[in-house]
């Protein structure tokens, strides 16, 4: 099931100023969750790259995509018929204090 990830990480190469992610599919991890901050999108770059960098994220571009999590007390993780994708149908990621981080995190 693709997802829509409202990305508010503004120094990430994947947004690009327009609140939404645009990388074909990222991961977010986390261990020992208790809450957002303790989650890490995993697919995270700098946007401090080369202009090469950002043309060869035109073939990256979809801003509905895949989001896998390995983030087990998450209620929206799931490790079996999903085969570690998110079950949830819209994600928020945020930073904080330089890293990335998933708002639409819940524990179980």
């Amino acid at each position: 099931m693709e997802k829509k990830v409202n990305c508010r990480v503004t120094k990430c190469i994947y947004n690009r100023g327009s609140e939404c992610c645009h990388k074909k599919e990222i991961m977010i991890s986390g261990n020992n969750v208790c809450d957002s901050d303790d989650t890490k999108c995993e697919s995270f770059k700098d946007s401090g790259t080369t202009s090469c960098a950002i043309h060869n994220l035109k073939e990256e571009f979809k801003p509905r995509l895949e989001v896998y999590c390995d983030v087990n007390n998450c209620v929206f993780h799931s490790n079996g018929f999903l085969n570690g994708k998110c079950n949830r149908v819209t994600i928020t990621l945020d930073e904080n204090k330089g890293e990335s981080h998933c708002l639409s995190y819940e524990m179980m």
